[in-house]
């Protein structure tokens, strides 16, 4: 008893290791990135929400999207708290998440392979390697410490409490993933009914469940949903045809659009489609449990995909693309991963040693060929011009930067005309989305237009200073410049706008 109680212990502590290692390898294979991508938009709502005097004239805090989620004003709040600098709290983020969504990962692993070695370290494998999910622009794991990624990892421990009946920890954070990213509960609770569904009729579940999850879940997505169209009617749906607003959506977020994927899209969810098709018939003589997730996962993204296509391709209701319904297909790579481990697990020892052993020089090989660094940021030059923005100029200024470069804000705290990745924001505010597209529009190639007519520009967006690369020669004043940008101080700057 003795000596089994001390191989309990050590496969106990192994299970607990095991997601930091798998962290450490993910960031050493990807890199951690902080400053780019979504957190460009982020980053700034979390200073705005800790300065109010910030970003006092920028345009993107019409949109809305602050009013979804408490993850900013919890953000802005801890940051405070802790003083930690930014740069370093979402790195402990990212890290706590990260380890979070193995460990829940090797929760189910062990629920279904028991503490076997290799069916836990191939699964962990299964996420080193990211995927795009189709044409959705999201990615099977996510690095960054971000709301959705963070949402999609507690709905994971929710599936976890609610198959394993810890019914009152379900109902704790389930809450919580709501409040974090309310589209992602959304998505969520669509594969919940419809796994609940399937217990009831596999008599696995008493009706008091059924209508105890029901009445949760139907009564937090209705507030969901009238909020999203009571912010459409606040933010001019009426002075914004339908049309013309699901016109800049397609040229924008064309990732919402399942007749805009390309092939390469659609090849890339097919597969695991195919395979958890595959799984569902053959393995419905063996364990019902994970068989009953995956019918539920996979039922569910089909449907959704259905209503995407159908509401938002065809009828263009903007209603249906608002709710992203596409990306329940992070979903059914995770249903993948936990079907392909499991038939791994059921292999012989000699064939799970081959896999495992082509897998990892797999890995090596793309993180020899990729050559990705522990951490990344914005290119140093973008980052510096920003600094001695946010250091010689008032918190006023605007800035006419280049179109095709994002997160200005980030570090300089100050407010471009626009940025491209402006325009993911289209989605929570048609008035919002017209105005981007009007800016898109007037301000491309900026760089190529006359002094004249950037003093016109200026006049209806009250710019004082320019940033271009140095391939652009610009007749105005300049202030400073690095091996990489150029920053130019208009003839007249806006009263509110001066060099400290």
């Amino acid at each position: 008893m003795h000596i089994l109680s001390k191989a309990s212990k050590k496969k106990d502590i192994f299970f607990f290791l095991l997601p930091i290692f798998f962290v450490f390898i993910s960031f050493l294979v990807h890199g951690y990135p902080f400053g780019t991508g979504d957190q460009v938009i982020h980053l700034p709502i979390i200073e705005k929400i800790s300065d109010n005097s910030s970003f006092n004239s920028d345009y993107i805090f019409t949109s809305g999207q602050e009013e979804y989620s408490l993850f900013y004003p919890f953000v802005a709040t801890s940051i405070r708290l802790t003083g930690l600098r930014r740069e370093t709290f979402f790195f402990i983020g990212s890290l706590i998440i990260n380890i979070s969504f193995y460990f829940v990962l090797f929760l189910f692993g062990k629920k279904y392979f028991s503490h076997r070695l290799f069916p836990l370290f191939f699964l962990g494998l299964f996420y080193i390697f990211p995927f795009f999910v189709g044409g959705s622009a999201v990615q099977s794991i996510d690095i960054n410490f971000v709301p959705r990624w963070i949402a999609f990892v507690l709905s994971l421990y929710c599936f976890y409490w609610l198959i394993d009946k810890r019914l009152l920890l379900f109902a704790i954070f389930m809450p919580l993933v709501f409040s974090i990213h309310p589209l992602t509960f959304l998505h969520f609770s669509i594969i919940m009914i419809f796994y609940i569904f399937l217990n009831k009729l596999y008599k696995k579940i008493s009706l008091v469940h059924v209508a105890f999850f029901l009445f949760t879940f139907i009564g937090i997505n209705h507030v969901l949903v009238t909020s999203f169209f009571q912010n459409l009617s606040l933010n001019g749906v009426s002075t914004v045809s339908k049309d013309q607003w699901i016109a800049i959506l397609r040229d924008r977020n064309r990732y919402a659009f399942l007749d805009l994927w390309n092939w390469k899209d659609w090849l890339s969810i097919s597969v695991p489609i195919f395979f958890l098709s595959a799984f569902s018939y053959r393995g419905r003589k063996k364990n019902q449990e994970i068989l009953l997730l995956t019918i539920a996962i996979l039922g569910s993204f089909m449907i959704a995909i259905a209503i995407q296509l159908a509401g938002a391709s065809w009828l263009a209701s903007p209603y249906i693309v608002q709710l992203q319904l596409a990306r329940i297909g992070v979903y059914v790579f995770f249903a993948t991963a936990l079907a392909c481990s499991y038939s791994f697990s059921r292999l012989k020892i000699e064939k799970q040693l081959i896999i495992m052993a082509l897998a990892v020089l797999l890995l090596l090989g793309k993180w020899v060929y990729l050559g990705k660094t522990t951490f990344s940021t914005q290119n140093t030059q973008w980052v510096d011009i920003q600094e001695w923005s946010q250091k010689h100029t008032s918190p006023d200024c605007i800035f006419l930067t280049p179109l095709d470069l994002e997160g200005f804000r980030v570090y300089s705290k100050r407010s471009p005309v626009i940025e491209n990745k402006d325009g993911t924001l289209s989605f929570y505010s048609p008035r919002f989305a017209v105005e981007w597209y009007q800016r898109k529009r007037n301000l491309n190639e900026w760089e190529k237009k006359s002094p004249v007519d950037l003093e016109n520009l200026q006049k209806h967006y009250h710019f004082s200073y320019l940033i271009s690369t140095k391939e652009y020669i610009l007749p105005f004043s300049r202030l400073y410049e690095n091996n990489g940008y150029v920053l130019y101080a208009m003839p007249k700057a806006e009263e509110s706008c001066h060099v400290i």
